[in-house]
């Protein structure tokens, strides 16, 4: 498979990126420190190539595609060592399909490790209930904040945790915590609907990856008013 084998060489050969660029007729398109780099010692990439990759991603990929009005979101795992987020998408007069491929880290970092201040692990320890904001511009690592918070909840609290993504992005192996992940829209329709549902379901914790509409908000706000930490 040309996209995996290309992804997972750079990986291997310690290339420093953080997304990749699929598009028909170019190279794969790799994002370094210094901007988009194209590697033009492999192949370009044909249609067939991005279909057998969309295979392996999701093989509901069609139909997801048609549902989503012409883009959906899926996580992948490779070899049980890599994680990719994906976002598929149409494009141009013929309906090409796109992708941009983020990688992500295999080890959750700690709290420690990512800075976050001493005052917000403190307030994690005692438990606290209510809603705790994670926010910032694209790419400034919210989804890794959340995930380590996640994570310092698990080692540490005999907890029950639902997080509601889209897609999953890292995915927890049980410690103190039980943690049930659910993904939009295979596990549940929306983010609105999800935080309904987990206030039946016995959580401590809720993680909400995006927040996109007003009933999110409203849902969120009475999940946390009811005594979870959301």
């Amino acid at each position: 498979m040309k996209i995996v084998e290309q992804i997972i060489k750079f990986v291997n050969d310690g290339m420093a990126f953080t997304d990749v660029n699929v598009q028909v007729g170019l190279p794969l398109l790799f994002r370094t420190p210094v901007g988009y780099k194209a590697l033009d010692e492999w192949q370009e990439i044909t249609q067939e190539d991005i279909i057998i990759f969309a295979e392996f991603a999701d093989i509901k990929w069609r139909r997801r595609l048609d549902e989503g009005g012409g883009q959906f979101d899926c996580g992948v795992t490779i070899k049980g060592e890599m994680r990719l987020r994906c976002n598929f998408y149409l494009h141009g007069a013929q309906d090409s399909i796109g992708i941009v491929i983020r990688k992500l880290p295999v080890v959750i970092s700690d709290l420690d490790k990512l800075g976050v201040s001493p005052t917000i692990k403190r307030m994690m320890d005692t438990r606290p209930k209510g809603l705790f904001l994670v926010s910032g511009p694209t790419g400034c690592g919210k989804s890794t904040t959340l995930a380590s918070i996640i994570e310092h909840f698990n080692k540490t609290q005999p907890v029950s945790i639902i997080t509601l993504e889209e897609p999953i992005e890292y995915e927890f192996q049980r410690k103190m915590a039980s943690i049930i992940q659910r993904e939009i829209p295979r596990n549940v329709t929306s983010f609105e609907i999800g935080v309904k549902t987990a206030k039946r379901q016995d959580p401590d914790i809720i993680m909400v990856g995006e927040v996109r509409d007003k009933g999110t908000v409203d849902a969120m706000i009475t999940a946390a008013c009811s005594g979870h930490l959301v």
